[in-house]
């Protein structure tokens, strides 16, 4: 803005400076673009000269130091002061606003004040010397102390002066903010008439260092001093923007116009309660408090035509004019401006909200606690009503006229002028109705329904109250301890305090249950509460939901203070919190009335400022968010603070509650009203967690719990794996449960008589690496009051709630507890354990349409074992995350180690005769529990290191250092009716397991996750759905729950009798399986979990999704959705049929093996001249006998058998045949890769515990049959056992990689060296012994690979955490190496020589071309080889068909299975079928080490969703 009233200001400024530059500094600041930078955390804390004021206009180093001195301070120094106590936030928060660039850098003070290297800072802290001309902004220190309600300093050395329009204004700081205090926003107006804005274009200069007059008002909250020249605005401001309008609109802050209480009869806008410097500096907002006209002075109606009241009303709306035009010279944007206010300062801005000529001159408000349906002439009010001007004069006025002696006067004006404001106002009646002057009011109501009649559809509005809004308003509650009639009471303070009928209660039809009370609390409290309903909170709701529906306000937001401060003047001994010995300031946790106003102090932060103290260490917090909140409205229309602008300002705390809390919701009156009732069963773990992820989304409940306590110790631990871990980790409160659990680390399973180990087991580790969650073991207790305290409501617990009775009606269900209260809702969920009531309920209901079922489910549950739970402390010898599991026959020890001593323990024996349902023992006494552990005293935990020592673990020493113990029956059984109508069950109601396993809470956890989703989803469906539509969702939820629940409890149940060691199979398992397949267990467990349930209404948590996740969660997979082996059998049978047609085909017996016989037996091979060496034979017909070796081995039944199939290699291997020898060359070097994968698959991990380990039997069976023949039988095996389910976990893929690196060096000693040499070796009989021992080539093979394999080092345990790729670049080298060489031999022996039909095509049947006379033997052998390699690479071609399907089926072939197989099947005459095959197995290999399933939850797949 250049124009000619710069001008002034640019002289001042000068005039400043030059004053400054001759030694002077009488001079103040002028120029604008100030920032004060300082942390303020509502605490009062003092000035620890950390605070900066930031000069924004770019200046040369010289001139900064200028500006500082007009400051009164100096250059900001980095030597006293702290960078990171407050800059660190505030410098990055200039360029988070845009303001700077994010390597801004900021004059500071030099090294030393002589220095002549000039220095500066950035963002982060780095300080660097920069040339003294360059321009940059200015960090000043700040030396101004913090104000207070008591002390505030606006001296000349902290004073500021800035141009307002063209008036020069001087106002003053504090270590906050910049303020100025007693602004005329209007003109004195004549009384009776409306105000005008006060100009600020003609020069001159204002003092704006001290606040002015309050408005005429009895003697009250303003004590002395009031005027009717009172109409006055007070600015608190962070920022003083740069005169002649050089900052960007972005740097202007929001603006909050704050209405002050007082019933609109008094009230101070300089009130200390609602200063507005602390509100201004952490909301980076600016504050503007207002005085307005109230009582006679500012609502008198004369009804005369020209003064029609609303003398106030024009005030409100005139200071709005004044920030309109006037704000941005105080760095306010006009543009975002918050009207609120208190009580009566919230009915003025509703009125205001009701005006059109307000329209646009503000655009979000907040109502805190505005008395909507205060009575009027006795009479409730639904909202705030507007009088006509004639009832108005009728009612009032008179009155007024009357008291002043003015009633029959001719010109009542000039009467009333008579009197002063104050003597106006102090009348015995004092106007204060609101009216329809015609002018700034035209409706008798804010048109909530009427939404084309509303001024204010774009403005976005926040209301709400305090709890117990009526108790400031009682000042005589019933003596205590006495006995009160209810009507006399509440008649009368009705009628005293809020001007009712004196019959209200009858006028109200009260139900008899509160008439009837007559205890003094009982009265009191009732009568408090239905006069805050009546008044405050019913029509405050009814407000922000008509709005909403109507659309009256662009959106509507609701509160409720749930905790309060009191002012120190306006409070009751109920509204403040009692006093103990740990909270001698009162604890607010406790109950107490939370009361009108109560919450003004805590919107304003001025709790330190007024020198009250925080109370329990959480004041602080809560005033600290509520600010937040507000501001946050205020800068967007949104209470939800931006999580970036959180933390960048270093606001953490209030990131971390608001994260915890959710999102705060506009008001949505179609919102779901689902409401759920919720019966915890006691210490109901799986209760809380339910509630809590409803909770999140927003669904209503209320959780009724028989115990008084949330979290009873009851001597249980509670072990939490993967499935219940995610769930938690959605819910936030994964990592308080994790910190206070313990990982399970190792496991030691031993023998019950001495507790000898039998195996060492850590496989805990790849539980962790492979779900992200370790295995952990906590206190049931502790987990219970996590899982409370994460509730954010927790008035929605209700404690001793024993529920008697349940009603499953057609439009509700109604749950009857015993103390006579009764709760309706849609769902009734039973999470009432094992002995569950609802579930008797249940069965009830659906007896009559089910009677087989419930017959079956009444017989369903069993004990099969009793055991004794404890938790002992003091036991050292048990290092922590050590699971001792102790076997012993029909008993079993399960001890689990934490920190510091302390240790879980669970001992079970297995009952002489199972207890059916009916019968099961239902509590033990301390006698039978002391029997039960003295019978097991002796058993042994852990030896002693030494005979001597008294280290050792017994039963005995855990019993005597254990707080707690208790025997119980250990009940499991699964059940077939979850729900029926409206009621259902979730958690050990339904499912209940043996603990050996720790899957009871787990699954419990998963069935609310499920019945959550289903409830969420309905609710976001319809707002109140039929029940039906709720019969449904809960069918849902138990079909799909019970495959996972029942295989869980049935699993279980498989342990604990293995724990027990209940068959021989049992203990063939414990003491040779288990401790031979460590991975038995983690492989079980990623079964269990990797389908497992999740909220579908919340984040998934990173942790799970993260790529190091080696078995991310996918619910396609898992133990209930394993593939089908006989399917998998149909589907692979045609490998089977390709097998016995090779056998039939490829049939030696008979006249072949007769044939070979003969040869051999004839001891000589007569090779023509040349054939020896492949050549022809011509050459002058010369022949060459070589004896036949009979005997290499020694041992004679081995020598013959290898002897009579050596023949069938004799025309290839000494050049007999051509084709014989080129098939050979060829077939055998494609073998290279067969074996390398056999050898491969045998290594992998998934195919641990299969036959595909011996692949060597394989290659063995194939010397005597032909490998044509076992090729299809080893594809079919494989594709029958490899599904890929087997590669949940990336992990299974990984072969072992010292047997894998071993692979190819083996494969060439044992295997092809041998036949080279049989083929290319120059000394004839040599090569028959190569040939001898080329056929026993798989025992040679696995020799070579068991020795070969000692040369690497064993890495498999941690690369199966960490490296599951390790083995990638040697397959891959191996592969392409042997797929190099069979291609080169393939392009040699092919294209180079006579082609394919030739050579590999076979022609005829061998065994019947041999038999008919058709094929010499040496053709029998060439056609022989060729259906060899047919059936051998075809069945593998065809078994890489499947294996890409199944790819393809899982989403992770990209590239189209068509695609792939007609490439392999074209590449096959290209580079030939060993080098195919080679390279399309590679390339399955690569997409299982760099691909997921499709159902794989992860963070990429996640994110792309």
């Amino acid at each position: 803005m250049k124009d000619n009233a710069s001008w002034p200001r640019l002289a001042t400024a000068v005039a400043s400076a030059t004053l400054l530059a001759a030694g002077g500094v009488q001079g103040l600041y002028v120029g604008g673009g100030l920032t004060i930078l300082s942390t303020n955390n509502l605490d009062g804390a003092e000035n620890d000269k950390s605070a900066a004021i930031l000069i924004s206009q770019p200046s040369p180093n010289y001139a900064s130091l200028t500006s500082c001195q007009l400051l009164g301070e100096e250059p900001w120094n980095p030597n006293d002061a702290n960078f990171k106590t407050t800059l660190s936030s505030f410098l990055p928060y200039q360029a988070h606003q845009g303001l700077a660039p994010s390597d801004q850098l900021y004059w500071i003070a030099k090294s030393t004040p002589g220095d002549d290297a000039c220095r500066a800072i950035n963002a982060s802290g780095k300080i660097i010397d920069v040339d003294c001309a360059s321009e940059l902004p200015t960090l000043c220190t700040q030396s101004a102390a913090v104000s207070s309600g008591k002390v505030n300093n606006n001296s000349p050395s902290f004073q500021v002066q800035q141009f307002i329009g063209n008036k020069l204004v001087t106002g003053y700081r504090d270590y906050h903010v910049w303020k100025f205090r007693g602004l005329r926003y209007a003109d004195r107006p004549e009384r009776f008439t409306y105000s005008k804005v006060a100009s600020y274009e003609g020069s001159g200069e204002v003092d704006a260092t001290n606040a002015g007059a309050d408005c005429s008002q009895p003697i009250g909250e303003v004590r002395n001093g009031s005027s009717e020249d009172c109409l006055f605005a007070n600015v608190w401001t962070p920022y003083l923007p740069r005169m002649g309008g050089l900052d960007k609109k972005e740097q202007l802050r929001p603006v909050m116009l704050y209405l002050y209480g007082g019933g609109l009869t008094s009230g101070s806008g300089k009130n200390p309660n609602t200063d507005g410097t602390n509100l201004a500096s952490r909301g980076d907002v600016v504050v503007v408090s207002v005085n307005y006209r109230v009582g006679t002075v500012g609502f008198l109606n004369l009804n005369d035509g020209i003064h029609k009241g609303n003398y106030g009303v024009s005030d409100m709306v005139t200071a709005l004019e004044w920030v309109q035009k006037y704000i941005k010279f105080f760095g306010g944007d006009p543009d975002r401006v918050t009207l609120f206010g208190e009580s009566a300062g919230a009915l003025g801005t509703h009125i205001v909200l009701s005006s059109p000529k307000a329209k646009g001159l503000f655009h979000r408000a907040i109502l805190q606690s505005s008395p909507d349906g205060y009575p009027s002439e006795g009479k409730l009010q639904s909202a705030p009503f507007y009088d006509s001007l004639s009832n108005n004069y009728a009612t009032t006025t008179t009155k007024v006229l009357e008291d002043a002696g003015c009633l029959d006067a001719t010109d009542k004006i000039a009467c009333l002028g008579k009197l002063s404001g104050f003597e106006l106002v102090n009348l015995k009646t004092n106007a204060n109705g609101v009216v329809q002057d015609g002018t700034y009011l035209t409706t008798s109501v804010l048109p909530l329904t009427s939404p084309s009649l509303s001024s204010s559809s774009d403005v976005s509005v926040m209301l709400g109250i305090t709890r117990d809004e009526s108790g400031v308003l009682i000042d005589d509650a019933p003596s205590a301890n006495t006995t009160t009639d209810f009507t006399s009471y509440f008649n009368t303070i009705a009628s005293k305090h809020f001007s009712l009928a004196p019959n209200v209660s009858s006028i109200l039809n009260l139900p008899s249950a509160i008439t009837a009370q007559t205890s003094a609390s009982a009265v009191f409290n009732s009568s408090m509460s239905l006069l805050t309903s009546m008044i405050f909170t019913c029509p405050s709701l009814s407000k922000a939901y008509s709005a909403a529906r109507h659309g009256t306000f662009k959106e509507v937001y609701y509160f409720s203070f749930n905790r309060t401060y009191q002012t120190a003047g306006y409070t009751r001994p109920w509204c403040v919190p009692p006093k103990t010995s740990e909270h001698p300031d009162g604890d607010p946790n406790l109950e107490y009335y939370k009361c009108h106003a109560g919450e003004q102090m805590v919107v304003f932060g001025s709790v330190a400022r007024a020198g009250l103290p925080d109370r329990d260490g959480n004041d602080f917090k809560f005033e600290r968010l509520v600010v937040d909140y507000w501001a946050s409205f205020a800068r967007t229309g949104k209470p939800d603070p931006d999580q970036k602008y959180l933390e960048v300002r270093g606001f953490l705390e209030t990131k971390k509650e608001v994260e915890r809390i959710g999102s705060w919701e506009a008001v949505d009156w179609q919102s779901p009203k689902l409401r759920i009732l919720q019966w915890g069963g006691g210490a109901g773990m799986v209760g809380f967690g339910d509630n809590g992820q409803k909770e999140q989304a927003g669904v209503d409940y209320v959780l009724l719990e028989r115990r008084r306590e949330v979290a009873p110790q009851v001597g249980a631990s509670i072990g939490i794996v993967a499935s219940g871990a995610r769930i938690l980790d959605q819910l936030g409160i994964w990592t308080s449960v994790e910190a206070t659990s313990d990982i399970v680390r190792t496991f030691y399973a031993r023998k019950g008589n001495r507790g000898e180990i039998i195996n060492v087991d850590d496989s805990s580790a790849l539980i962790a690496a492979r779900t992200g969650y370790y295995n952990s073991w906590g206190e049931r207790q502790t987990l219970l009051q996590i899982l409370h305290d994460s509730i954010k409501n927790p008035d929605k617990i209700l404690t001793g709630k024993n529920i008697v009775s349940v009603a499953d009606a057609h439009d509700c269900v109604t749950a009857t507890c015993e103390d006579g209260t009764s709760y309706e809702g849609d769902i009734l969920v039973g999470c009432d354990g094992v002995n569950s009531q609802i579930r008797q309920k249940i069965w009830e209901l659906a007896e009559e349409e089910h009677p087989v079922q419930v017959k079956q489910d009444r017989a369903a549950l069993h004990a099969d074992y009793h055991a004794v739970f404890g938790i002992a402390h003091n036991i050292p010898a048990l290092a922590s995350g050590d699971f001792d599991t102790v076997y012993s026959p029909g008993c079993v020890v399960l001890t689990i180690a934490a920190d510091g001593g302390k240790v879980y323990w669970y001992i079970a024996e297995r009952f002489p005769k199972p207890y059916p349902s009916g019968s099961i023992p239902r509590s033990y006494s301390q006698q039978e529990t002391h029997d039960f552990l003295t019978k097991h005293s002796s058993m042994v935990i852990r030896p002693p290191s030494s005979p001597s020592s008294s280290d050792g673990v017994t039963i005995s020493k855990l019993w005597s250092n254990s707080t707690f113990v208790r025997l119980a029956p250990i009940e499991e059984g699964t059940f077939n009716i979850w729900n029926h109508g409206r009621l259902v069950c979730a958690g050990d109601s339904v499912h209940k397991s043996t603990p050996n396993l720790g899957l009871g809470g787990n699954s419990a956890i998963e069935s609310v996750a499920a019945l959550a989703n289903r409830i969420v989803a309905l609710g976001s469906r319809t707002p109140k759905p039929t029940k039906k539509e709720i019969e449904e969702i809960l069918a849902d939820y138990a079909d799909s729950r019970k495959p996972r629940a029942n295989q869980a409890v049935k699993i279980s149940d498989v342990m604990t009798k293995a724990h027990t060691l209940y068959s021989w199979a049992d203990k063939l398992l414990v003491f040779h399986v288990l401790p031979r397949f460590s991975e038995f267990v983690p492989n079980f467990f990623v079964d269990l979990v990797v389908d497992s349930e999740r909220l579908d209404f919340l984040p998934l948590p990173e942790r799970s999704l993260r790529r190091e996740v080696l078995a991310p969660f996918n619910p396609m997979m898992g133990s209930t959705k394993k593939e089908s082996k006989i399917w998998r059998a149909v589907v692979g049978l045609p490998l089977l049929i390709l097998a016995v047609v090779a056998f039939s085909v490829m049939d030696i017996r008979g006249t072949p093996v007769d044939a070979a016989r003969a040869w051999r037996d004839s001891g000589t091979v007569v090779l023509p001249h040349g054939s020896s060496s492949g050549g022809s034979s011509g050459g002058g017909g010369t022949v060459e006998e070589v004896g036949i070796l009979r005997k290499f081995y020694g041992v004679e039944a081995v020598d013959d058998m290898v002897s009579l199939i050596n023949m069938f290699f004799v025309p290839g291997m000494y050049g007999l045949s051509k084709e014989c020898r080129r098939q050979m060359l060829s077939f055998i070097t494609d073998g290279t890769n067969l074996l390398l994968i056999w050898t491969f698959e045998s290594a992998r991990r998934a195919n641990g515990l299969n036959i595909l380990q011996f692949p060597n039997l394989f290659t063995l069976l194939g010397q005597l049959f032909g490998i044509g023949v076992l090729s299809p039988i080893w594809c079919f095996l494989h594709y029958l056992l490899s599904p890929i389910e087997n590669f949940a976990a990336r992990d299974q893929r990984l072969t072992r990689t010292r047997w894998s690196f071993a692979s190819l060096p083996a494969i060439l000693l044992a295997y092809l060296v041998p036949f080279y040499g049989l083929i290319l070796w120059p000394a004839l009989e040599t090569r028959q012994e190569l040939l001898y021992i080329w056929q026993l080539y798989p025992v040679y093979l696995a020799i070579g690979l068991w020795i070969g394999s000692r040369f690497f080092k064993d890495t498999e345990k941690q690369d199966r955490l960490t490296n599951t790729e390790k083995d990638v670049p040697v397959i891959t080298w191996y592969i392409g190496a042997s797929s190099l060489l069979g291609a080169v031999w393939w392009i040699c022996t092919t294209w180079a020589g006579s082609g394919i039909t030739e050579n590999f095509i076979p022609t005829g049947i061998p065994s019947k071309g041999f038999i008919g006379g058709i094929f010499t033997f040496e053709e029998f052998v060439a056609q022989f080889l060729r259906w060899d390699e047919v059936f051998g690479f075809g069945s593998h071609f065809l078994w890489m068909a499947y294996l890409f399907w199944d790819l393809r089926a899982a989403g992770m072939l990209e590239e189209g299975w068509l695609k792939v197989v007609t490439l392999m099947l074209v590449s096959v005459p290209v580079i030939g079928p060993g080098a195919t095959l080679g390279l399309a197995w590679l390339f399955r290999e690569h997409i299982l080490a760099t691909r997921t399933h499709k159902g794989a939850l992860t963070l990429e797949k996640v994110k792309r969703l």
